[in-house]
């Protein structure tokens, strides 16, 4: 009783071990420590289970961390634990969690085929209208990207209604956007105003309200209709500003500004300095510093055009040392993803054979003991039979 007492004891404790490091993983702001105390968690992990999640985990900040390769390996082995256990939502999330790596790549082509896969999987196995969501959601976003603006715009459609019949308002207004944008690039503008007109009559403050006109803004003008584009850009500003996680929005929308006033460089001069002392990539740094320096030129301030080539130029070897290395990540990826495949198949495929070898195994135990169990009877009957006879001659004799 002792030893059951001290297993059950050690199994729990081994349990609380999971679920504790697991919890500090997750709520770990630094990716660093939160990937070691994923790897942790791994390492304590009791079951499949809490394997996929620790996998799926390290998949989600390896990604973060702009590690590609290691997040599809970690995204592949919980794909793999969870189609064992027929985990049905988090195989679909699996598959666009991979499709977003590719999309991020950005390999729009390769992500939908993972994004179509999360589809045929919902169409064939038992999933909640939220993960249908997810799914529709992906799709018509990939589409949108790919610029086969009819087919995102009916994902669009169905992701609405659901959203409608799960009550996510926002994300009703969303897909509601994105498809007014796919008209809009397809030159139906009066129906895309309808839509706008509708969703800006629900929204009336906020960052919401900014990314809607930003977005409107920013559609017009690659649509080549600059007025209409300034009139929006000047509405999203003010509820952009106010909110810093809008930032990259922002920076966005000062650099378009600047692109519609290019005959006044004064005002160009004004809306690049101002996106500079904003946080951004390098990459964005980089352009907006480029940018700028043709400014300078124009109005002849030569002493700041030598600064900001000091700092062009430093941010080129950085970001010309990046590009290789995403190259050689991106080739790489598509590479090992094609590997993971393979190796989830054969897992799928080994794990398919070792279950029937099981079911036979069992089969033969059930026979085996069935052929026991009517041998027993037999001779259990039989033995009756003898005493039952036995006591019958004696009771004769004695008669």
């Amino acid at each position: 009783m002792q030893f059951l007492v001290l297993i059950v004891t050690t199994f729990l404790s081994f349990n609380s071990d999971f679920d504790n490091v697991y919890q500090s993983a997750l709520s770990e702001s630094n990716l660093d420590s939160a990937i070691v105390q994923g790897e942790l968690a791994l390492e304590v992990a009791l079951n499949p289970e809490e394997e996929a999640m620790a996998h799926l985990f390290l998949g989600d900040k390896n990604f973060e961390a702009d590690e590609p390769n290691i997040a599809l390996r970690h995204y592949y082995k919980a794909l793999g634990i969870y189609e064992t256990l027929h985990q049905n939502a988090d195989v679909v999330q699996c598959y666009l969690k991979i499709g977003n790596l590719f999309e991020d790549s950005p390999d729009y082509e390769v992500s939908l085929i993972y994004f179509k896969m999360a589809n045929e999987y919902a169409e064939t196995h038992e999933l909640n209208l939220k993960n249908k969501l997810d799914i529709n959601q992906e799709l018509g976003d990939n589409y949108q990207y790919l610029q086969y603006y009819d087919s995102a715009i009916s994902y669009y459609e169905v992701a609405s209604l659901q959203a409608q019949e799960l009550n996510e308002e926002p994300t009703v207004h969303d897909m509601n956007l994105s498809k007014a944008r796919c008209l809009l690039l397809k030159g139906e503008k009066q129906a895309a105003k309808s839509i706008y007109d509708e969703v800006l009559s629900k929204v009336k403050k906020g960052e919401e309200l900014g990314l809607i006109y930003y977005d409107l803004g920013k559609t017009l003008l690659n649509e080549g209709d600059t007025v209409a584009a300034d009139g929006f850009l000047d509405k999203a500003y003010p509820h952009l500003n106010e909110t810093p996680e809008s930032s990259l929005h922002l920076i966005d929308l000062l650099k378009m500004k600047a692109a519609i006033n290019y005959k006044v460089p004064m005002k160009q001069k004004a809306y690049l300095e101002e996106a500079l002392l904003l946080d951004m990539s390098d990459l964005m740094d980089y352009e907006i510093s480029i940018q700028l320096s043709e400014v300078y030129e124009q109005l002849g301030y030569s002493d700041e055009i030598d600064v900001l080539l000091l700092k062009i130029r430093d941010l080129s070897k950085s970001l010309t040392q990046r590009d290789v290395e995403f190259d050689d990540k991106f080739q790489s990826l598509q590479m090992e993803a094609a590997i993971l495949a393979i190796q989830n198949r054969e897992m799928q495929l080994q794990n398919e054979e070792n279950r029937r070898k099981n079911l036979y195994f069992k089969i033969i135990y059930a026979s085996i003991c069935v052929s026991l169990f009517g041998l027993l009877s037999y001779l259990v009957i039989r033995n009756i039979g003898k005493r039952k006879r036995a006591h019958q001659t004696v009771f004769n004799e004695v008669q």
